[in-house]
């Protein structure tokens, strides 16, 4: 899985007018989805990626500032009150003889 300090980014309606970001960590993002109240929709990116473009900001931004490269500057829209105590466990390991769903159902097509 992925370490629990690993930076999180919700993109919420891009390149739209009223495009939000939001900040946060892997333990604590599920929350902050909730506390901003996150719509569909949004684009959700894992990974080194995020602090490379954002460094460790952590909270909302709207508008002009969602779009920014660099937030280092800008305060976020509210301080996340909830506290995140886990997070979902990881998919279970791939397995090359569990058949995927689309192949599950192209075999019952080929039965018919």
């Amino acid at each position: 899985g992925y370490p629990l300090d690993c930076p999180v980014a919700i993109i919420e309606r891009a390149s739209c007018p009223d495009q939000r970001l939001v900040l946060g960590k892997i333990t604590t993002i599920a929350d902050m989805a909730l506390l901003y109240e996150v719509k569909a929709p949004a684009t959700i990116v894992f990974g080194e990626v995020v602090r490379v473009l954002h460094g460790d900001q952590q909270g909302c931004f709207t508008g002009k500032e969602a779009a920014a490269s660099n937030l280092s500057t800008l305060e976020p829209e509210r301080e996340p009150g909830a506290v995140y105590t886990g997070f979902n466990p990881p998919s279970p390991p791939y397995d090359p003889r569990i058949p995927s769903p689309s192949e599950v159902s192209e075999v019952t097509s080929e039965q018919q």
